[in-house]
């Protein structure tokens, strides 16, 4: 489930729960160009945030070091949201 509770389309927002007993607060900023930022809300009045470059392709490794997190599932989930947002990503095989 992914919902805009914007006006502002430049900004997409979601309580996501993608199925594996989780469920994220994320935030996906829209700059100017295409430029990003990807944040993860996943603490008491805030969370981690990255750039997300359009020059890349966001791989779990990088996500899971921007993020804080040590979990593949949490990595494996993100990674779905943000390629639901069009946002270049690599999923591995063993990741869907």
């Amino acid at each position: 489930m992914s919902s805009n509770n914007n006006n502002d389309e430049n900004i997409i927002t979601a309580a996501w729960e993608p199925g594996n007993g989780t469920r994220y607060e994320l935030l996906l900023v829209n700059g100017a160009g295409v430029n990003r930022v990807f944040a993860w809300l996943n603490a008491p009045g805030g969370g981690r945030c990255m750039y997300i470059s359009p020059y890349g392709v966001i791989h779990s490794g990088y996500l899971m070091e921007k993020m804080g997190t040590r979990s593949i599932r949490d990595a494996a989930a993100l990674l779905r949201w943000l390629h639901n947002n069009n946002v270049e990503v690599y999923l591995e095989q063993e990741q869907e």
